[in-house]
């Protein structure tokens, strides 16, 4: 059964920061990211109920009021002519022109143009205005830490430990960035975002907290395991590859597959397909202990992971790699000239180093 995230609302409506927290939602909707869930909690929000102090509801109160108007406007419905003006602002800086409001309309009810296109101007510039507002005022919220992300990047050469507030570990490879939501995490679930890079995760267990991890096009939730996740930009391919436990890996609204030890699932990003095949469990860390293990690699991904063990740029002559795969595993310590040379042997290739930093492969 699809695992359904137990989110309350309340908790987005505490204060003005919601304005940032809908702000991406509407991204994800104009960009069809989201589920019909969170679909549903764009359509359905009513930004005028959010609870906040006088000054904070005036902004709110304001913006909305923008949207409203320009909303009627764009789709020719006529405002009713005795709607109320909004509360005056005391600040000057910021002192609007009176505008007239009117019975929220629900935005379900409006068509998706008039949404994307009207809201997310609106939507951005209040944010933006909040920022100016309160970004520099002592005891408010920065736009970082309301949104309450913790970011813990590497670079590309770099591999990280860290443990998590409920006592998961999780080991970060080169190249990436993994955030999690301080504020919320460990309260009713947990959930991280590997927004790129690869990481290997050791979730403590706790079936009442599912553990998440989002990464690009694939969501991971699982309740006490450990695996690893592979989400590189430079790559047409994500993976989840399981050591212990059970996995389960949705792409939206669909589950993919529910993973055990030594399976992995493989999703392409280019059109959307994806596969499961057996692996070796201890694979899936090889990485962090110094091994270079590659499944199927393209060119892409044998740049990628010279650079992270070796810090060696690889470049190819004309189409000596193309439509080429490796499938190979060695051990620590390996050599760079060794691997090289097998890559090389294994499609009939050459390979000359150009420099300490700089390697050709040719026909």
């Amino acid at each position: 059964m699809a695992f359904k995230r137990k989110v309350k609302l309340s908790k987005y409506k505490k204060n003005w920061a919601v304005l940032l927290w809908f702000h991406e939602l509407l991204r994800q909707y104009m960009d069809e990211e989201l589920n019909d869930r969170r679909k549903a909690l764009l359509e359905d929000w009513q930004p005028q109920k959010t609870e906040s102090n006088k000054e904070e509801m005036q902004i709110i109160e304001r913006i909305v009021v923008e949207a409203k108007v320009e909303i009627f406007k764009r789709l020719g419905i006529q405002q009713p002519a005795d709607s109320p003006t909004v509360a005056n602002w005391t600040d000057t800086e910021f002192q609007p022109t009176p505008v007239r409001s009117f019975p929220f309309i629900p935005i379900q009810q409006l068509k998706k143009y008039a949404v994307a296109a009207v809201l997310a101007g609106i939507i951005f510039s209040g944010s933006t205005l909040l920022f100016r507002r309160y970004n520099n005022s002592e005891g408010r919220l920065t736009a970082q830490s309301e949104l309450s992300k913790t970011l813990f990047a590497t670079t590309i050469r770099e591999k990280k430990q860290i443990t998590l507030p409920d006592g998961s570990t999780v080991y970060i490879n080169g190249g990436s960035k993994l955030k999690i939501q301080s504020s919320e995490f460990n309260k009713e679930q947990r959930e991280v975002w590997l927004d790129e890079g690869e990481a290997f995760f050791q979730v403590t267990k706790n079936p009442q907290k599912p553990f998440i991890v989002h990464s690009q096009n694939l969501t991971t939730v699982v309740k006490g395991t450990s695996f690893n996740v592979k989400a590189y930009h430079q790559l047409d391919e994500s993976s989840v590859m399981v050591r212990t436990g059970r996995v389960e890996v949705n792409s939206g609204n669909k589950i993919l597959g529910i993973l055990t030890p030594d399976k992995q699932l493989v999703y392409h990003k280019n059109n959307g397909q994806y596969e499961e095949s057996t692996i070796h469990s201890e694979d899936a860390m090889a990485w962090y202990d110094g091994r270079l293990v590659l499944h199927k690699a393209g060119i892409d991904e044998l740049k990628l992971r010279i650079s992270q063990l070796y810090g060696i740029e690889i470049k190819v002559e004309g189409d000596a790699m193309e439509g080429k795969y490796i499938s190979s595993s060695f051990r620590k310590n390996t050599s760079f000239e060794s691997v090289m040379e097998s890559v090389c042997l294994l499609h009939g290739l050459h390979y000359k180093i150009n420099n300490k930093q700089q390697a050709t492969i040719y026909q």
